[in-house]
């Protein structure tokens, strides 16, 4: 099995997603925090692209369907986020650490099992859209990171 670098390129390369391996340039940002909050910014960006197409189509159907997909991450990111900011701010907190991990096991399983994830993956707009699999890299990664933290 690949290690962590080998995992990090691979997700840059295929995905596109930039992981910072530094100090984060925000003051208070974690590391994890930035491996979400990449992946995340990622798949909006998508996200935004795939409902401009939509909008662009002048069906009224598909522009009100467009609101929904730019909605796609609304309540998921704000939770994983939430839950890692906790975690970071008391990272010795058995039970932040609990919670995040917990956060991120309901955001994998709606990635996994969300039938919009998966509409928006495989869209026929011509807009390439990787929800599944930036978001679930990224949440594997995460999971990862947090179990050896404890482990640690």
């Amino acid at each position: 099995m690949p290690d962590d670098r080998g995992r990090r390129e691979w997700v840059t390369r295929v995905l596109g997603v930039a992981f910072q391996t530094t100090a984060s340039p925000n003051p208070g940002a974690s590391r994890t925090g930035d491996i979400w909050q990449a992946a995340a910014d990622a798949v909006g960006k998508q996200l935004g692209a795939l409902a401009r197409a939509l909008r662009e189509t002048g069906i009224p159907q598909l522009t009100d369907l467009s609101r929904d997909v730019e909605g796609l991450l609304g309540e998921t990111s704000p939770t994983v986020t939430g839950a890692l900011q906790a975690c970071d701010r008391s990272p010795a907190d058995a039970q932040a650490r609990k919670a995040a991990l917990a956060a991120i096991a309901a955001a994998t399983t709606w990635v996994g099992n969300d039938q919009r994830v998966k509409a928006v993956d495989g869209n026929l707009f011509g807009v390439t859209v990787t929800a599944g699999a930036t978001l679930g890299a990224a949440l594997r990664q995460l999971q990862e990171e947090l179990k050896a933290e404890a482990a640690a």
